[in-house]
């Protein structure tokens, strides 16, 4: 049985099809947690019931192309509030070319025969050393980094959320709570860290696509 704080702990992860099954290997410090989550990473227990399609075409003949789509579970929630943040405001590029910076000045290389150049994360105390200049050369403003800085404070608290299951409204509340986080931030996070389906109203715009506001 793997412990609560290997969660916190680097493991580097394959998934592979194995017949009828999944074959799951994992390395490093946090491997016995990674291994015991990967059902939940693979969507188990995201539950399709009273999900009603029937009014919307497009999305109904997405649901029929992958009836197996699953939302997952990482079970991780500064992990996925972090890079949610880099993206308030900006373009997907300029997001991705941040969190790409950042990471390979402060990740550290991932566990076992892993793919040369991949790394794992800050934690929430690395991500709280970084100075602020490197945030900036990043990309990122003072409001986003002050914003990260707020939540990794708390990323205890934060990762207690973990508890409520698919939380909805409750997990939304809590990550709104922290200055900086608006509805967007906490849906993003909340589907990717419980699977938590994001509610969105539809819009219509010729502008590029922008990674979100707050």
């Amino acid at each position: 049985m793997a412990r609560p704080a290997d969660a916190h702990r680097p493991a580097a992860v394959a998934i592979r099809p194995a017949g009828d099954t999944i074959a799951v290997s994992a390395w490093g410090d946090g491997a016995a947690w990674a291994v015991e989550q990967a059902p939940e990473l693979l969507g188990r227990g995201d539950d399709w019931d009273g999900f009603d399609v029937s009014g919307h075409a497009f999305l109904a003949a997405a649901r029929h192309r992958q009836p197996g789509l699953r939302l997952l579970r990482t079970n991780t929630v500064v992990a996925m509030l972090v890079p949610a943040i880099m993206e308030q405001k900006v373009t997907s590029r300029q997001a991705w070319g941040a969190w790409r910076y950042l990471l390979r000045r402060y990740g550290t290389p991932a566990p076992g025969p892993a793919p040369e150049g991949l790394v794992v994360p800050p934690t929430a105390d690395e991500w709280a050393r970084i100075p602020s200049w490197e945030w900036h050369r990043a990309g990122i403003e003072p409001g986003r980094s002050a914003t990260v800085m707020r939540a990794v404070r708390v990323a205890p608290a934060l990762e207690r959320t973990l508890t409520l299951g698919r939380g909805g409204s409750v997990v939304s509340a809590r990550l709104q709570s922290i200055p900086g986080i608006g509805k967007w931030t906490a849906a993003e996070t909340a589907q990717r860290s419980t699977a938590t389906p994001i509610r969105r109203a539809s819009r219509t715009s010729t502008s590029p696509r922008w990674s979100g506001g707050r």
